[in-house]
This record gives C-alpha cells, structure tokens and sequence, in this order.
C-alpha cells in the first residue's frame, strides 16, 4: 500500500537531498576541471553539447539572462562566459555555494535562491531563460506561467530535458519513485511531447530536438565515444521522437 505524498513535501525532500549532496562537494572540495556535458558518459551528452551550442549561438553581453534550477552550477560557467548579465537561482542554498566556487572566476554572474513555480522577478526581465534537466521540480503549468511571465515579448527559452513517453524511460522512473530513489512530484512532472506542445504555444518560433531513443541500451556498453554516435545514429534513422 502508497500514501500519495503532497507535492510541496516531495519539493521540500527534492531541497533536502540536495542541500545535503551540495554540503558534502562543499566538505570534500569542488572539482573545477568537469563540468558541462563532459560530466556525463558519452552516450548522454548529444543533447548537453546541442545546449551549450544554443548557448554560444544566442548569448551575447547585451543579454539579460536568467538560469532556473542552476543547482551547483555545471551550467552556470558555460552561461557566463558568453558575457551576459546572469541572475542563477535554485532552491538550494547549498548548490548555489557550490556554484559560486566552481565559477568564482565570473563577476557577471548574481545569485539567488528561487523556486521555479514562483519566480522572484518582475514581468518580462529576461532577454533569455535557461533550464536543464530542472523543469520536473515544479508543477507544469506554474513553471510555464513563469517561464512566460519573466521573458521578454521577443525572448528566448532554451532548454534540455527528459522525456516522458519512451515506456523503457517511463516504467524505471515510476518504479524509482515507488522504492523512494526519487519523488512522485519529479516523476509527475517530467515532460512529455504533449507537454512540449502546450508550452509552444506561448511561442512565436521554435526548434525542438529529440535524442536518447536507446540510452537506456548504450549505458550497459563501455564508456566509450563511439557510442555517443551510435545513439546519434540511432536516433536520426528512426527519427526519434516519443522514444527520447
């Protein structure tokens, strides 16, 4: 038998594990040298190296720039260095410290502590949000109000994520929420092409890219970079989409 838990309970235990995750790095000592998609194997990182590309493309020092769910900052250098004005939030003070260590070479970059349903910033700020993999800690249609709420009327959303159709995906993660690996809301919240689509709607152009039919395969095989464009591959022969 489950007790269903509250969403604001599963937020405050999501804040919890990774306040503590963050005191720990911040015990042990920060790694500077791996960060971006080089901290994740190879057959993870085509959709990582696609956003840090976005980020080189459509950054630049005249941009108003807000990062939601930066967490310890594997993103948040990457962000910087593009010389834009860079407000990073978290929910987790402790990630944020972490953050201000990895990047203290950075003096563009200010710090705060925000939850992404209820963002602490008046109406259309940013000239660009960013997010990657932070949209399932937060209610769908509370994150999307912000995210439009805060950009400008010609803004730009860029983003990475999980998706939430391929069942391989699905049945593993909904299993992990069950034995208490992770919470309900993260499992709830994770978008889907459907969701894709809603927020879309609030938008004038898009791109949208699809990757990782089977990463859940590649990850047995050895860490190597040819596996990286095997997934590519993969992905472009059967023109992945609900199996990302």
């Amino acid at each position: 038998m489950f007790t269903r838990r509250s969403h604001n309970s599963d937020k405050e235990e999501e804040k919890n594990k990774y306040e503590k995750a963050s005191s720990q790095i911040l015990e042990s000592g920060v790694d500077k040298n791996i960060f971006g998609y080089k901290k994740f194997k190879y057959c993870y990182q085509s959709p990582f190296i696609n956003y840090q590309k976005k980020i080189s493309a459509y950054l630049n020092s005249g941009k108003k720039v807000l990062e939601i769910g930066a967490g310890s900052g594997n993103y948040t250098g990457i962000i910087a260095n593009t010389g834009a004005e860079l407000i990073a939030t978290d929910i987790s003070a402790q990630s944020l410290e972490v953050s201000k260590i990895l990047n203290a070479d950075f003096t563009n970059i200010d710090y705060k502590i925000a939850d992404i349903e209820d963002l602490p910033f008046e109406n259309e700020k940013f000239d660009a949000v960013l997010s990657s993999g932070s949209l399932s800690y937060g209610d769908f249609e509370k994150v999307k109000t912000e995210l439009v709420r805060v950009l400008k009327k010609d803004g730009l959303l860029i983003c990475t994520d999980a998706l939430n159709n391929n069942p391989v995906y699905r049945y593993k993660r909904l299993f992990d929420a069950y034995k208490g690996k992770r919470t309900h809301m993260t499992y709830r919240n994770i978008p889907t092409v459907r969701s894709i689509e809603i927020l879309l709607k609030d938008f004038k152009e898009e791109e949208v890219l699809y990757f990782g039919s089977m990463t859940w395969l590649l990850a047995m095989l050895p860490n190597y970079p040819i596996v990286k464009d095997l997934s590519n591959f993969i992905d472009k022969m059967i023109k992945c989409k609900r199996s990302a």
